[in-house]
């Protein structure tokens, strides 16, 4: 399994990354291909309209930083309880061909979504 450095960052608002299971997952640091990627769906997802009207700036979300990292590493999975993240960023995405993922939903039992051998 893989995490981003991008989700650790958010991890760490509310708790120490260390306490994090990092033996048992590779980590993704965010580098140049993804910050290309993530303009590129931030550009489909939000158009070029500015997120601080005051300030002129795109400020990019950390989900779709995290998607443009599935998509350069060639991840095929992201498992989550952010469900509002599939119809914001990875269904339009998906409808755009600039994305192939499938979202695991942990609010859903694995066996349900994937069968009895979970």
């Amino acid at each position: 399994m893989h995490i981003s450095t991008v989700a650790i960052a958010e991890y760490a608002v509310g708790d120490n990354p260390s306490h994090l299971p990092l033996h048992n997952l590779q980590i993704e640091a965010f580098d140049f291909l993804d910050a290309v990627k993530a303009g590129l769906f931030h550009k489909e997802v939000r158009g070029n309209h500015t997120n601080i009207p005051a300030y002129n700036r795109r400020i990019i979300a950390n989900d779709i930083k995290i998607f443009a990292q599935l998509a350069t590493k060639k991840i095929d999975a992201i498992i989550s309880k952010d469900v509002a993240s599939v119809q914001q960023y990875i269904q339009p995405l998906i409808k755009a061909n600039l994305l192939n993922v499938l979202f695991l939903d942990l609010n859903v039992p694995l066996n349900t979504k994937l069968g009895k051998l979970f």
